[in-house]
Formats: C-alpha cells, sequence, structure tokens
C-alpha cells in the first residue's frame, strides 16, 4: 500500500513539473525577442501610472529620481508630490524664469520614499493668492495651504476652525514659500438649543 501511495505521489509530481516545463516552453517561444534590447530594469522611475499612483511593482521597488530641469517649478512640484514626497523649493534671489535649475537628489539618483527634495528653481518666488481658509477645520486649511505653495503656522495651536489667518486672502505681496499663519480654535458659529 505504501508502494502505490508512493507510485501516485510521483506521477503528480512529473505532471506538476512536466506541466510547468511546458508553460516555460509555451511563453519563452512565442514570446518575441529583441536581442538587442536591454535587460529589464530592476528599478522604477517615479512616474505617475494611469491612475496617478506607483503601480504595485513600482511600489516594490526603489524609485529613481526623474529629470525635472527645465520644467516648470509648479508642475515638478505636483509630480513629486504625486509620489508622497516631500518637495522644498528654493528660489533664486531674482528673476522670473519658473524652470527647474537642479534637483537634490539629481536625476537618477534612487529616492527613498518619504524624503523631501529639493527643487532649485532659475528664479525668484513668484506671487500668489492667498486661498480663503477661515471656518475651514485647522488641519484641513494647514493642507490647502501648504497645496497652494505656503508654509502654515498655528500660533493658538490646531484643533478646531480657522478664525483668522494671515496674510490674509485679499494680500497682494505674498510669494511662495511665505508663511501664512492660522488661528484655530473654538467653531465661532452659534450651536442649536
Amino acid at each position: 500500500m505504501a508502494s502505490r501511495g508512493m507510485t501516485i505521489g510521483t506521477v503528480v509530481a512529473v505532471v506538476v513539473v512536466g506541466a510547468a516545463a511546458a508553460g516555460w516552453v509555451y511563453t519563452t517561444r512565442s514570446a518575441p525577442r529583441d536581442r538587442h534590447a536591454a535587460p529589464p530594469s530592476p528599478t522604477a522611475v517615479v512616474g505617475p501610472t494611469g491612475s496617478g499612483e506607483p503601480s504595485p511593482i513600482e511600489s516594490l521597488q526603489p524609485l529613481v529620481m526623474p529629470d525635472l530641469v527645465g520644467q516648470d517649478f509648479a508642475d515638478a512640484r505636483r509630480t513629486l508630490r504625486g509620489f508622497q514626497l516631500g518637495v522644498r523649493l528654493v528660489f533664486a534671489a531674482d528673476g522670473t524664469d519658473r524652470s527647474v535649475r537642479a534637483t537634490d537628489p539629481p536625476a537618477g539618483a534612487p529616492v527613498p520614499k518619504g524624503i523631501t527634495v529639493k527643487v532649485y528653481v532659475r528664479g525668484a518666488a513668484p506671487l500668489l493668492t492667498p486661498p480663503d481658509l477661515v471656518g475651514r477645520s485647522c488641519n484641513e486649511a494647514g493642507h490647502d495651504a501648504a497645496e497652494a505653495g505656503l508654509y502654515p503656522q498655528y500660533p493658538s495651536g490646531r484643533s478646531g476652525v480657522v478664525t483668522a489667518e494671515n496674510p490674509s486672502p485679499d494680500a497682494d505681496d505674498v510669494h511662495w514659500n511665505d508663511t501664512i499663519y492660522l488661528y484655530c480654535g473654538a467653531d465661532p458659529s452659534p450651536s442649536a438649543p
């Protein structure tokens, strides 16, 4: 009886190995090959998939810093933030050129997830219009201020809603990378009895 069980086990093993070998032969013979093509890279270049998120395969592989030199700084910032990387814009002292001069880490370097990338811009920080954040939750307002290109500070803490902001949305002298002060507290709207 033991020999019959061993025979069945051997037959099953031969069938499984044979099926695997047949599948391998089929795929290697049916796939066209380019003898001059480079082998697949073990790393993934940072770049969006159709969903805007890295693919599962890309998320397992180290990211490689894309070449952003020459791009508008706002586009480069959006690309990097899309991959959940921090971005620190470093503007020149003067000029109006919005293009990226260099990045740190440089193009082609491995990029650990979650780091902050320095983006050096050829020109000075341009003007922007601060968003109107009064009445929004403090955390949401801080996120929106950062998305707009400002650095939020919370002199009264981060709980509650924004009761005031400085500079205000009608300020006309606010630049990228400027600080915006968000004053947060209890919701000023009256509560229902």
